[in-house]
Formats: structure tokens, sequence, C-alpha cells
């Protein structure tokens, strides 16, 4: 049985949310925060239009979301390798998402528990961020 990647959207969605409300303020923390705050909104959004049952377009939607987190641009020199790392968490997802689609049970397993690293290593990502930007 697989695991849904990337399973708990909604506390991305309430740390991104959170985010927005204290970064009031002017300057390039501010700004790169809100930024980011921004993207993970609309990544949290996309992941929730795919069906977890349906490998192909949870693919979709993982890889379109490490597309947008590479894209995140930041000025900011202690939030920009935060945002690195969580843009390499999103290209690790894309790959083993792709995977779990593998006819081969050696890797549609290797799959899931990738997917699995990449769950506890986002989750902690986003942890480092949410502390950073309050």
């Amino acid at each position: 049985m697989r695991t849904s990647i990337f399973a708990a959207p909604a506390r991305l969605a309430a740390f991104a949310i959170a985010l927005t409300v204290p970064l009031a303020g002017c300057g390039s923390k501010a700004a790169d925060c809100a930024n980011f705050a921004k993207t993970a909104n609309e990544n949290v959004a996309e992941l929730k239009k795919a069906d977890p049952k349906d490998n192909k377009q949870l693919h979709a939607a993982v890889k379109k979301v490490a597309d947008s987190a590479k894209r995140i641009q930041v000025k900011d020199e202690s939030l920009a390798p935060m945002v690195k790392e969580y843009a390499s968490v999103w290209e690790r997802g894309a790959i083993a998402s792709a995977n779990l689609e593998s006819t081969n049970e050696a890797t549609a397993s290797k799959a899931i528990a990738d997917i699995d690293a990449v769950e506890k290593e986002e989750s902690a990502i986003v942890d480092k961020i949410n502390a950073y930007c309050k």
C-alpha cells in the first residue's frame, strides 16, 4: 500500500497562512518571507487539486510544485539556503512520485520509502523557515 506524498499539506497551509500575518514590516527578510509564503500557499492549492489515489495526477502536481519551488527568489542570505533546501526536497519528491508508477516492485517500494523520507525532510525545512520568518 502506497503512502501519500507530503501527507500534511494542511500543515504547510497553516504555516504559510500564519507566516503572512507577522510580515507587515519592510526589508528583505520580510519581503522574502512573504514571497515564500505566497508560493507555499500556491503549492498547497496545487497539491489539493491532485487525487492522491491517481499516481499520474499526483506526480504532475508534485512536479509542478517542485518547479515552482525552484523559481523562488530571495535576497535574504539566511533564508536563501533554506529555500534552496525546500526546492531540493520537492525535487526529490517529484522523482519519487514518478517512480510510484513503476511495475517493478522494488522500484515502487523504494519510491514509497523515498517519499516517507522526503515528507520528514519537508516538515523539518518548513519548521526551520517558519521559525526564521516569525
